[in-house]
């Protein structure tokens, strides 16, 4: 029995000593003060054939006959590339002139990448160009009514709209 009490005090003994040699006397602490975190932005401008938005007017349509090309300009003024997502919407007029109405879209240049070619209403793409960054993108648009159309003296109005989005 002593020899079992010897040997739990010198286990105590030991514990202790082994416990009082692993704390340091010393110590310091340094902090890094003012961190800061700033997200990023995705802001894009749109400008029509001249500096300030503006609509397409395109008038004496004839069927079959392309118009002349539509320029649009997409500037990138945030802080993030972003890829842009392009579609349009009838907004008033004949649905019958909208619904034979054809598009086609290019980007920089009347023969640059085809962006979307096919039916107005279902324009709605995402262009696999990335507008990076302080730079500005130019797409150019020509539009068809259906060379089987008869229908005379309709106006359709439609808006463009442009979604930048994050590249990943």
């Amino acid at each position: 029995m002593r020899k079992l009490l010897l040997s739990i005090l010198t286990l105590g003994v030991v514990s202790v000593a082994a416990l009082g040699a692993t704390r340091a006397y010393f110590s310091d602490t340094e902090e890094i003060l003012g961190n800061t975190i700033t997200t990023g932005s995705v802001d894009i401008e749109i400008y029509g054939n001249s500096v300030v938005e503006q609509p397409f007017t395109l008038v004496n349509i004839l069927p079959g006959v392309p118009t002349a090309w539509q320029e649009l300009k997409i500037k990138n003024i945030g802080s993030s590339a972003v890829v842009n997502t392009m579609l349009a919407q009838r907004t008033g007029g004949s649905s019958l002139l909208w619904n034979n109405m054809d598009v086609e879209v290019r980007v920089n240049s009347t023969s640059g990448l085809v962006v979307y070619t096919g039916n107005l209403p279902d324009f709605n793409r995402e262009s696999s160009v990335q507008l990076p960054a302080a730079t500005e993108h130019k797409y150019f648009m020509k539009f068809t009514l259906d060379p089987a159309f008869t229908t005379q003296g309709l106006s359709t109005e439609f808006k463009i709209i442009v979604i930048g989005n994050q590249v990943h």
